[in-house]
């Protein structure tokens, strides 16, 4: 079979050049995997026809989508999959499956538990949480409560889809394709307890592979990839989706290592993030027919609708009953739901499943396909602008502690207080890796204060306290706990403000002793 390396070509300088258009965008408010879509779409064979989808091109993209499971499979922590908010998540897409049921079924051709009809509602149910994952990272929100409550909820926005795809699309019964995902969950255990075992004994065998581990041989990562390959071998084998052994290898891999391994984490990232992963969402942006997609702007927007409600709403009143999220600022509730109706990988594996059996026509599947890459960008937009508000406010307490409260003050002192567009730039250095006495600087400014103000000591204390609030050091305490810690911080700074305070009025005392003097020598 003869290879097309230009159509290669074009579609590796897209995954080249893409993260330099996202980086052109002030704020990347538009993440880089939209643009690997978007221009896909323009150039592929539905647009200006640059690169043609053969068998190896496609073959190239299933692994990239291999890649992007596995690697979504090893973030995931059990925890929160049979924790409390993970057993909340799963009865939340429960609740949001039966609603897409409901919707599919009102919908002209569809009909009440068709194939199309259970097709469509696995696919309005996903969370994109691989393509998730290294928004999140990027803008520091893993490791916080949202962060977690994303995990939770988002876990099985994933999961949940990969088992309902397996149990409800496969050709055999049910039953039969339950006994195949028995078996495989039973060979993940064995090979995850057999490869700790190893790992924990230090046998001679563990000793070569660790020593060569940072060589030529490289061994923990052909390790991985064969472990990738013998689950997605067998899942291709028993006619299952791919998706499903390659989520399974990242699940087996996490319980292999459970406290990860930074080392061989940066060259999975390395393979998969620098090639493969960039070829499946440029091949999935190609297979969009962008003319179909434009013909029906109502359907477009109607799925992007349904995508929202249908996944969204159940969550955020599930966050805002459960005992370990309702005393969240509704704004992060908000947030939590809407970055959790993020959806693509899946919605490329369902429509694919869908229009292979007849059961969707391919005009659907590219407006689907479409609805999911708008979904990419536009929910992380509005999930971080939601979580913005609630640090913007975080700010702004810290400017009103800092300036000493609202009493006793001319309105000119107020006005001090730190504007909305400053609080977003501020926010953002805050939960970076700046000083915390050089951000409370910049803010200090912003309020009016000299260089020499003692109450810049309470604000970099302030962000110091919020910052440990976020770390790693709260990561897996319940709601409560983190309450309790959060209100202690709070009484430590407002000690520390009536210390400043004070420092601040002997300050100001022998400023206006030394002017004094100064008057009486004239």
């Amino acid at each position: 079979m003869e290879f097309d390396f230009a159509s290669l070509l074009v579609i590796v300088t897209i995954g080249a050049l893409c993260p330099a258009f996202a980086d052109r965008i002030p704020g990347k408010i538009i993440p880089e995997t939209v643009f690997l879509l978007v221009i896909g779409a323009l150039l592929g064979p539905y647009g200006l026809d640059l690169f043609t989808i053969d068998e190896p091109v496609s073959l190239l993209s299933e692994l990239g989508m291999a890649f992007l499971f596995l690697l979504a499979g090893y973030e995931i922590n059990p925890d929160s999959l049979t924790g409390s908010q993970g057993r909340a998540g799963l009865a939340t897409w429960a609740a949001s499956f039966a609603f897409a049921l409901v919707f599919g079924a009102a919908l002209p051709a569809v009909g009440f538990g068709s194939l199309a009809n259970v097709a469509l509602a696995i696919a309005l149910t996903t969370t994109a949480i691989g393509t998730l994952m290294p928004i999140l990272k990027e803008r520091g929100v893993l490791g916080t409560a949202v962060g977690d409550s994303i995990i939770s909820y988002g876990t099985w926005g994933e999961v949940a889809p990969i088992i309902a795809i397996v149990m409800l699309l496969s050709a055999r019964s049910a039953w039969k394709s339950a006994i195949i995902l028995l078996g495989l969950a039973i060979l993940c255990v064995l090979i995850a307890r057999h490869a700790a075992g190893v790992r924990e004994r230090g046998s001679r065998f563990y000793r070569s592979i660790e020593a060569k581990a940072d060589t030529t041989s490289q061994t923990f990562v052909r390790l991985t990839i064969w472990l990738l390959m013998l689950l997605v071998t067998i899942s291709d084998v028993f006619d299952l989706d791919i998706v499903l052994g390659a989520f399974a290898a990242g699940f087996t891999l996490r319980s292999i290592m459970p406290d990860g391994d930074h080392a061989l984490e940066h060259k999975l990232d390395a393979i998969g993030f620098g090639f493969f992963i960039p070829v499946f969402f440029v091949v999935s942006g190609g297979k969009i027919d962008v003319a179909s997609v434009f013909a029906q702007p109502a359907l477009l927007i109607a799925l992007i609708v349904a995508l929202v409600v249908i996944r969204a709403i159940p969550i955020f009143v599930a966050t805002s009953i459960h005992r370990e999220t309702r005393d969240m600022p509704a704004q992060n509730r908000a947030s939590v739901a809407i970055y959790c109706a993020t959806a693509l990988p899946l919605i490329v594996a369902v429509t694919s499943i869908a229009v292979r059996a007849g059961a969707m026509p391919q005009d659907f599947a590219s407006t689907f396909v479409a609805a999911g890459a708008i979904t990419v960008f536009l929910m992380p937009l509005v999930g971080q602008l939601a979580y913005q508000v609630v640090d913007a406010q975080t700010v702004h307490k810290i400017s009103r502690e800092a300036a000493g409260g609202e009493s006793g003050r001319s309105a000119d002192e107020k006005r001090r207080l730190v504007d909305l567009g400053t609080r977003f730039k501020v926010e953002r250095m805050v939960y970076s890796d700046a000083p915390a006495r050089d951000v409370a600087i910049i803010m200090a400014e912003s309020l009016g204060f000299a260089e020499d103000d003692p109450r810049i000591d309470a604000i970099a204390a302030r962000i110091e306290s919020i910052r440990r609030l976020r770390g790693d050091e709260v990561r897996g305490l319940s709601l409560t706990d983190r309450s309790r810690l959060h209100h202690e911080e709070i009484r430590r700074i407002r000690e520390a403000r009536k210390k400043a305070h004070r420092k601040y009025l002997k300050h100001r005392e022998k400023q206006r002793a030394l002017e004094e003097r100064k008057k009486g020598r004239a």
